[in-house]
């Protein structure tokens, strides 16, 4: 009886290395048809030597260099925009600081003429500043606007000088005088370039007492004929303004 005998590892190794003239799909396709201790198949984990490259792995390459050198490119020209765009921006704009100063400071009498300068100070350079100026009269008997500009300069500082009454005032209600008695507040809302109310407060106060001086003799002086002597005493009177005419 004829026994079956077993190839050794080294017969499989001298009939694979007889099939080198197989391309290499056919080598990787190959399967022995021996008894042999080597597996049946064979998994390939690196390219063998003198493989050409992949057609499709070398166009990757080739395209992201290509990204890669249009994306150095354009970077200077990004740069370029970018600091465009930041000159050409302006800052962003807070409240500058406002001051108001009504003068005078102390009570005037009905029909005085009110002075309110109002200056900002660290505001956005070369810049137009809208502001209204409202006054409200003494127990709401009226209320008035009149809008202003005020343009700074380098250092973002910059003033206007506003009357009360005058006729730049347009008047909601009432009239747009001092004739009555009491204390006028004053408001300033910035309109331009963003709307901002009460960005400074004041008021003023009109007095409707009249100080009247009258010269008389000095009470226990005894004047001979023909000599004069006088003092100045204040007296205080209340004073109404009339109505309009109808």
């Amino acid at each position: 009886m004829r026994r079956k005998s077993k190839i050794s590892n080294k017969d499989c190794r001298s009939l694979r290395e007889h099939r080198s003239a197989f391309d290499l799909r056919q080598r990787l396709s190959y399967r022995p048809t021996t008894r042999c201790s080597y597996p049946n198949s064979l998994v390939v984990t690196q390219p063998f030597r003198g493989t050409p490259p992949d057609p499709l792995w070398r166009n990757t390459i080739g395209r992201r260099h290509s990204m890669l050198a249009r994306l150095r490119a354009a970077l200077p020209v990004v740069a370029l925009a970018l600091t465009l765009f930041l000159v050409a921006t302006p800052l962003v704009e807070g409240i500058p600081p406002y001051n108001l100063t009504i003068s005078p400071s102390v009570p005037v009498s009905l029909g005085s003429t009110i002075t309110m300068t109002l200056s900002i100070s660290g505001g956005v350079r070369n810049t137009a500043y809208a502001v209204t100026f409202a006054v409200v009269k003494p127990n709401g008997t009226g209320s008035a606007t009149a809008n202003r500009i005020i343009n700074t300069d380098n250092r973002g500082n910059g003033a206007v000088t506003q009357f009360y009454p005058d006729l730049s005032f347009t008047a909601s209600s009432g009239t747009v005088a001092t004739d009555t008695g009491g204390v006028y507040n004053v408001y300033v809302n910035q309109t331009s370039p963003s709307n901002i109310v009460n960005v400074a407060t004041g008021s003023f106060t009109v007095s409707s007492k009249l100080n009247v001086v009258v010269t008389l003799p000095v009470p226990g002086t005894v004047l001979q004929r023909g000599q004069c002597s006088k003092c100045v005493r204040e007296y205080s009177f209340e004073w109404k303004a009339s109505p309009p005419p109808d």
